[in-house]
């Protein structure tokens, strides 16, 4: 039988691939140090169980799962609980908050093992209940990193928001702050006032106070600090049917 471990922090991987040898001595185990290339151990070497951290770059964990659908059982592995209810919806056995015991991963192997050749069940009524009340699934405010220090900044600051390969520009009302994240996972951290533009940005609809058609079905959105963020053609139709 062989793991799939995904973590793209090496120190979070030697920890589990030593508690795993302890509960699973004769199992196999393979890493990825992020989404993408789990995916291609997954369609390489078709593992029995995949462990999967959430916060990765290129691909999510929960990105993998979406794209794997029921195949294989899942763990996720993160320190952060906003998700845990976006993990039963994706059919995960379990979902375990770091720092978590040899004794709560065995819990979890155990369930992923019942799991095997069977396919998954639509999560009750009741288990979705339990996830929402690990956190709430919008949480007013993050930690963000400012130099050495970690600051709280409230969700209703952010006006817009830029991606740069695996990190992010917060844009909001007390300047500007870079986050290290996806876009997809960082939206899915907020609320319905949030709405992705492009490929690259994110606006509060909120802030937007002028849109001008520029060139072949693209536009360009004029935000309430006066930059000025692109709207492409694949996110237009979503954008414009917020305001009928």
């Amino acid at each position: 039988m062989t793991i799939l471990i995904a973590d793209d922090e090496a120190p979070s991987r030697e920890k589990l691939k030593r508690m795993l040898s302890q509960l699973a001595p004769d199992h196999g185990i393979i890493e990825a140090r992020d989404g993408l290339e789990a995916m291609e151990l997954i369609e390489q070497q078709k593992p029995d169980i995949l462990v999967l951290d959430i916060h990765m770059p290129e691909m999510t964990g929960l990105e993998v799962a979406l794209e794997i659908g029921d195949r294989f059982p899942v763990i996720f592995v993160t320190a952060y609980d906003e998700y845990a209810i976006r993990a039963f919806e994706v059919f995960a056995v379990d979902y375990l908050l770091k720092p978590y015991s040899l004794q709560r991963l065995d819990v979890a192997m155990q369930r992923a093992y019942s799991r095997i050749d069977k396919p998954a069940t639509i999560p009750s009524k009741e288990l979705l209940a339990l996830a929402k009340n690990l956190s709430p699934q919008h949480a007013p405010r993050i930690l963000v990193r400012t130099g050495e220090r970690m600051l709280p900044l409230s969700i209703s600051s952010i006006n817009w928001i830029a991606s740069m390969g695996n990190y992010l520009e917060l844009h909001t009302e007390d300047g500007k702050f870079i986050e290290r994240d996806t876009m997809n996972n960082f939206l899915s951290r907020l609320d319905s006032r949030f709405i992705r533009v492009h490929r690259s940005f994110s606006v509060k609809l909120d802030e937007v106070r002028k849109v001008e058609a520029v060139f072949k079905g693209d536009y360009q959105l004029t935000m309430s600090d006066g930059n000025t963020v692109k709207l492409s053609r694949y996110y237009r139709d979503a954008f414009f049917s917020r305001f009928r």
